[in-house]
């Protein structure tokens, strides 16, 4: 079974990512656990504030890496590349736990 994690911005983002995912599952016939969402109210800040202690907890082994992280926030008129730089910002250091460059 695949475990995925959302982090979303609000309901509408959650509502909209879980029923992707499982469409999706369901299409390609895999089992999953989950979605489980550990940030869905108060917005942009609140999710790039828990997504950071998520990163803090996986690079100190307290919790398992998931088969799939979906994380969901509005561009807001920043775009794409500011949003984007924003999460890899919080989430510095992951990508060396996944053998990333």
């Amino acid at each position: 079974m695949r475990r995925i994690v959302l982090f979303v911005e609000d309901f509408g983002h959650e509502t909209f990512l879980k029923a992707l995912v499982w469409r999706l599952a369901a299409q390609h016939q895999i089992s999953i656990i989950g979605p489980e969402t550990f940030s869905a109210r108060g917005g942009r800040g609140a999710v790039l504030s828990e997504l950071g202690q998520f990163a803090h907890d996986l690079r100190r082994g307290l919790i398992r890496l998931p088969d799939l992280l979906l994380v969901a926030i509005d561009g807001n008129c920043k775009g794409h590349l500011q949003r984007r730089q924003e999460i890899e910002h919080k989430t510095d250091g992951v990508a060396a736990i996944l053998g990333l460059p």
